[in-house]
This record gives structure tokens, sequence and C-alpha cells, in this order.
């Protein structure tokens, strides 16, 4: 009798708390950037801590576009920016790193502790066509190998295949992503893709109109470790 009296404190004890969407958006606000090339466009970003304890924002090889592009990072929780040039760019995992100054004081999101799993909500934070941000919700439906194109530059160690288009050269690769139920908008690229308690899954780098694609979390690791 006294096992049935403890059974629906055991089972409350072990419910989870997920962030309500508020929660997320009022988070991300904090931990978000908007990158703009001047005269090119640009994307969206985030705060994380490498594992040496370096403060980067993180976003897509093809947000940061040359290794010596100068990049103007906005603040999402008070319009505040720098200009950077980017620290390390992983053309074959499509992620840029930018350096954030000493005296930067915005919070960082934090890394999930598993990979997205089918089936599970997320949502998408960035900036589409370089508006305010935005929070969507987005199904994740699993880890794919999904084909894209990208600039020629992508095709680096003989990754992807080089094919000319009506608008010039572009790289056609095939690659392992995180695959979601949702719209996914230009400007969006570089954004995180956060689980339910608003930590890091993934990294948004585009969509078809109906469904879109994320670096996955093993991959922004693989980087993230490298500083």
């Amino acid at each position: 009798m006294r096992l049935l009296v403890l059974l629906p404190l055991l089972l409350s004890a072990c419910k989870v708390s997920y962030s309500t969407p508020e929660e997320i958006y009022s988070r991300a606000l904090k931990s978000t950037v908007k990158i703009v090339i001047p005269g090119q466009g640009g994307g969206s970003g985030f705060y994380v801590i490498t594992p040496k304890g370096q403060k980067v924002v993180v976003t897509n090889a093809h947000v940061c576009t040359l290794p010596r592009t100068p990049l103007l990072v906005i603040s999402n929780r008070d319009s505040s920016s720098f200009t950077a040039i980017p620290k390390y760019i992983s053309y074959h995992r499509d992620l840029c790193l930018i350096s954030a100054p000493i005296e930067d004081n915005h919070v960082v999101f934090n890394l999930a502790k598993k990979p997205a799993r089918p089936g599970t909500l997320a949502f998408s934070a960035g900036q589409p066509h370089l508006a305010p941000l935005t929070i969507n919700p987005q199904l994740v439906i699993g880890t794919w190998v999904v084909t894209i194109g990208y600039g020629p530059e992508f095709c680096q160690g003989g990754v992807g295949e080089r094919k000319e288009t009506f608008f010039g050269p572009v790289c056609v690769r095939k690659q392992r992503a995180i695959l979601i139920d949702g719209v996914i908008r230009p400007g969006n690229s570089g954004g995180a893709l956060l689980d339910r308690y608003g930590d890091v899954i993934g990294v948004i780098y585009g969509g078809n109109g109906t469904q879109g694609a994320a670096v996955t979390l093993a991959k922004l690791k693989e980087v993230l470790d490298l500083f």
C-alpha cells in the first residue's frame, strides 16, 4: 500500500518542464544577432561558448561568404553592433564562427545534451529578410541526406559537384541534415534550431518553401571543439 501512495509522487517528480514559446523568445532575444554584409544581404546568428571558454557567434558559411569579408553583427537585444572578420569557416559543414568582443555581455545558448529526435517540437530563431527576430514552431522529421546548391567556393577538397547553371556556377552537394516540417525563409540561415528547453539542437541553413534543413548538433560540436 505504501508503494501505491508513493508512486504518484515519484511520477510527478519526473515530469519534464518545457519552456513556453514566450520564454524561448525572451531567451533568444538576448542570445541572437542579425548578420549583415553591406550591399550583399546577410542572415542570422547566435552566441555560444566553445569548450575552451571562448564566446563566439555561430552562423552559416554561406552567410559569411568569404574569409576576409567584414561582417556587421547587430544584437537583437539592444541593436548594439560590432564589425568582425570570420574567425573560422567550414565549407563542408556550412558553419562559420565569429569572435565576440572581449567586453561582450550577451547571454549564450546552451547546447542540447541529446540530438534532435523525430516527431518532437522545435523552434527556429532568426530574422527572415533581415526583419525583427521571429520564433517559429517546427516539427523535427528526422536526420536525412538532402541535396542543396551552394556557391562554387563550397566545392573544396573534392566535396560536392560543380555545375554550370543559367545563374552561374554552383556547387551541388548531398549532406546529412536535420529535416524539419516548417517554413524557412531567406534570412533565417545561420539561426538556431532550439528544442523545447530552449537549447540548441542545430543550425538552420535552408528550405524549399514547405520544409527546412539544419546542420546537425554533432557537426556544430565538431567545429566548436576546434576552439
